[in-house]
């Protein structure tokens, strides 16, 4: 309780600074430059066994050197190892949702080259395949229309939840006005405690390549 507590403080913390600065940044008309979609898909070593994850992050740049935003990824496989759990055929996923700040050091007219760094909280989820569970699930039709589903999903076995901090170093290339090329090479690290394998096993280097679409914001 105490390792949750001072993780949901410092994700609380992170995140409000982080939404004050895009507030801000609309307040006084200076987020104009574009809005930036980035798709990609990444490799990295997560309990032992090779992982392919993939990454979306949603970020504004008042300038071509400057970005902030949201970012989630995510890995969803099956797994060798139960880790002495009841879990018939085990599932893992790791789940990384936080905000994220880019500085471009370097900047022409095709190439970029800079840091980022991710603040914010991983789950990792050890499922079992062979039981299922049912949830209700509202599906909406539109204006707070909608029905209720049950949805069968693999009974989740256990579940742990970290601080989240990931630098990375990435570039990115420009093919078309409102397409770029980009790569990163980044390293997470978790703080808190594993309910499931070790945490170390959960932290790591992890590369990812994709798209950028950037969408440019109208001027007024």
């Amino acid at each position: 309780m105490k390792q949750l507590s001072i993780f949901l403080f410092l994700h609380v913390f992170a995140v409000s600074i982080s939404s004050g600065q895009v507030k801000k940044l609309i307040a006084t008309d200076l987020l104009k430059q574009n809005v930036r979609h980035d798709f990609a898909i990444g490799f990295g070593n997560f309990i032992g066994e090779p992982s392919r994850f993939y990454v979306y992050n949603l970020k504004g740049f008042p300038n071509e050197r400057v970005g902030t935003g949201f970012h989630v990824a995510g890995i969803y496989r099956k797994n060798s190892a139960s880790f002495g759990l009841q879990a018939v055929e085990p599932l893992f996923s790791l789940t990384d949702i936080g905000w994220t700040n880019q500085v471009n050091f370097l900047q022409n007219r095709r190439f970029s080259l800079g840091m980022e760094a991710v603040v914010g909280a991983a789950i990792a989820t050890l499922s079992d395949n062979a039981e299922k569970e049912t949830r209700q699930v509202f599906f909406s039709t539109g204006e707070g229309i909608g029905y209720v589903q049950e949805v069968e999903e693999p009974k989740v076995v256990e579940r742990s939840t970290f601080f989240l901090f990931k630098p990375s170093l990435n570039a990115s290339v420009r093919l078309f006005e409102y397409l770029r090329l980009q790569a990163r090479g980044n390293y997470r690290f978790l703080a808190g405690r594993s309910k499931f394998g070790s945490r170390s096993e959960m932290d790591g280097w992890m590369f990812d390549a994709g798209v950028a679409l950037v969408i440019p914001c109208p001027e007024k």
